[in-house]
């Protein structure tokens, strides 16, 4: 009887040890899964790690870029200062006056006389001259000018011109000097000498 008893406790002692073991196989397994994971973690930390050190390089690129982009900036700034103020010595040393307002007209016609030029200095024997002068009604209202032309103090021709408010006109006179010639040529308190040399 004690013999069956002994023989039933060793094999309920086997079995637990087989159990037991058993159990120490899979926990074994799961520890090395575990270990596979943390590995495999470990590598991705590794990873991130170095993209984290590529992106502060990167970072630090950018940074130097911004630094010097700034610098190119503030140069070129400068220059425009300096510039802006060479211009300003050149133009009188201060700030620019505002444009003149354009002037209106107002009043009667009111006329004035400018820019008297001979347009031919050379000419063939048959050639005509022409001079030129611009009138302008600087009044408000339409009104009607006698150009007179003096050559050597005499009246050589008079021309009439029609001109509205504010408005002005080129008036040309043709003058043939056949022959070489030297004169004086006056319109109103205009005048400009003339030396036309035919050939």
């Amino acid at each position: 009887m004690l013999k069956s008893i002994a023989v039933l406790v060793i094999a309920i002692l086997l079995i637990n040890i087989v159990v037991i073991g058993i159990s120490l196989i899979q926990q074994t397994g799961k520890l090395n899964e575990a270990g596979a994971n943390v590995t495999s973690l470990e590598s991705k930390v590794s990873g991130l790690t170095g993209e984290i050190t590529a992106l502060r390089s990167n970072i630090s690129g950018l940074q130097a870029s911004i630094t010097d982009s700034e610098a190119k900036s503030a140069a070129l700034q400068a220059a425009l200062n300096k510039a802006n103020n060479d211009l300003l010595i050149v133009l009188g040393g201060g700030i620019l006056p505002p444009p003149t307002p354009p002037v209106i007209p107002t009043g009667p016609a009111a006329f004035v006389t400018s820019d008297l030029k001979i347009n031919e200095i050379l000419l063939q024997p048959a050639d005509i001259a022409t001079v030129s002068v611009t009138v302008t009604n600087t009044g408000a209202e339409t009104g009607t000018y006698p150009v007179v032309l003096k050559l050597n103090g005499a009246t050589f021709a008079t021309k009439s011109v029609t001109l509205d408010g504010g408005k002005n006109e080129v008036v040309t006179f043709g003058i043939n000097p056949g022959k070489e010639m030297k004169a004086i040529i006056t319109v109103d308190n205009l005048s400009v000498e003339a030396l036309w040399e035919v050939h």
